[in-house]
Order: C-alpha cells, then sequence, then structure tokens
C-alpha cells in the first residue's frame, strides 16, 4: 500500500514538475488602450531569449 502511494507521487510529482511553461517573450501591458480617435497603440515586446519570433498583424 505505501509502496502504491509513493508511486502515485512520484507520478504527480513527475507530471508537475515536467508541465511547467515559460514564457520567452514578455509584454509591457495586458491591454492596448486606444486614446480619443487614434488607430495605433503601442505595447513593448521583450524577448528573454533567442528563439523567439514575433510577428505583428
Amino acid at each position: 500500500m505505501l509502496f502504491q502511494s509513493l508511486n502515485i507521487v512520484a507520478v504527480l510529482f513527475t507530471v508537475f514538475l515536467y508541465s511547467q511553461a515559460e514564457a520567452s517573450i514578455t509584454l509591457n501591458s495586458t491591454r492596448a488602450v486606444f486614446e480619443g480617435n487614434k488607430k495605433e497603440a503601442s505595447v513593448m515586446v521583450r524577448n528573454l531569449s533567442s528563439d523567439a519570433m514575433v510577428r505583428r498583424g
């Protein structure tokens, strides 16, 4: 019984350990606010890794 419980804990720990995600880019804001009649808003994007590609559209 104890061995089975330890196996379950080990499996859950492994799943938790490998299911974490990391962001390679960060934004300085969670929302883009358009002022008045302007059609554009600025958001700062930082690349924390050289592996990321950011596309503006």
